[in-house]
């Protein structure tokens, strides 16, 4: 018979969870910083601790003693409601800038350096994040009510209503008035947009985005050789054309969206709908923060002249081939993007 859980053992549940959240961290992160033994090996694992937070475990109780160990934190508290124990523990984390413990300090300064509402919607996100890769939520599936959330995250319902909004407007839920709200069923292109507001707002150079895509398209010419079947083949046949259409006619400005289609087409015969999505999202990164960096037409057609060598290599199956055409074109790619910028 399942043990019945206590109104102290509810809030020790929610608690740990509030604590991971305000920590911005994953179940794995949280794990590998608070939830060791003395030796330093982990005491649980990442569907352990999902099941722990949706469902308790007899183990609770030394859990949240490690954890506010960690924190320096009294363990009665994990006992408290969780509106009290987030307001006792935000307190305790603005005074740890003084404390000699630097790798938790650096945790809570990371977290810090947001405002509430993008630390609420990541906290958010890690959650629905967590529970699809612990198999506990599928696309499609109905999350907790704002009620739930709110008491889960501490927050009020406005500020919960306010991040649900932001994270309906990126794609990871969808929120159906008078019945809640679901994880998107967009699939694998949905879980990639929180992926690509990181990218965005990160403060990193463009370069290392495009140096990024250079190492996923060159895998993705020489899987597109390997694995190409009859149909996507005879899809890159079709686009081959209109390159040299585009390129006869001097149309540099249609050029772009040629580009884009033909390197779409090929992560499209590499039958690996991962590599196609996460080049979809690179190449739209890249196109929303540079402007085309074709500038002459001899530019057009050296690009071209690229285009017809990895053409060859992919039809042909000839991986060798495909992997140096592509790591030409790509090495090319980037030297026109620092001369046009």
């Amino acid at each position: 018979m399942r043990h019945k859980e206590t109104a102290a053992e509810k809030n020790m549940r929610a608690n740990l969870t509030a604590a991971r959240h305000s920590l911005k961290l994953s179940q794995q992160k949280f794990i590998d910083t608070f939830l060791k033994d003395d030796d330093g090996n982990n005491l649980i694992g990442v569907s352990s601790l999902s099941i722990l937070e949706n469902r308790g475990s007899r183990n609770l109780p030394d859990y949240c003693r490690r954890t506010a160990e960690r924190l320096g934190v009294d363990p009665a508290i994990f006992e408290l409601d969780t509106t009290e124990f987030v307001e006792i523990l935000t307190k305790h984390l603005d005074k740890t800038e003084h404390s000699g413990d630097r790798e938790l300090h650096q945790l809570i300064r990371d977290a810090a350096d947001e405002t509430p509402q993008e630390r609420l919607v990541k906290r958010i996100n890690e959650y629905i994040m967590d529970g699809v890769i612990s198999g506990d939520m599928k696309p499609g599936d109905k999350l907790p009510s704002d009620r739930q959330l709110s008491d889960m995250f501490g927050v009020g319902r406005s500020q919960l209503r306010e991040a649900m909004n932001v994270l309906n407007v990126m794609g990871l839920v969808d929120i159906l008035p008078g019945q809640g709200s679901f994880l998107s069923v967009r699939r694998s292109e949905s879980l990639l947009v929180p992926l690509s507001w990181g990218l965005l707002l990160q403060e990193g150079s463009v370069e290392q985005i495009v140096n990024a895509r250079s190492v996923m398209e060159i895998g993705a010419a020489c899987t597109a050789a390997r694995e190409c079947s009859k149909k996507t083949i005879e899809k890159l046949k079709a686009v081959k054309p209109t390159i040299s259409f585009t390129y006869a006619r001097q149309h540099r400005e249609e050029f772009p969206k040629i580009d884009a289609n033909f390197h779409r087409t090929i992560a499209e015969c590499s039958e690996n709908v991962i590599i196609l999505n996460i080049l979809d999202l690179l190449r739209r990164i890249i196109e929303s923060i540079t402007a085309s960096s074709i500038r002459s037409d001899e530019q057009l057609r050296a690009i071209c002249k690229e285009h017809d060598a990895i053409y060859k290599a992919i039809v042909s199956g000839d991986q060798e081939a495909a992997f140096r055409s592509m790591i030409i074109h790509m090495r090319n790619l980037l030297q026109r993007y620092r001369d046009a910028h």
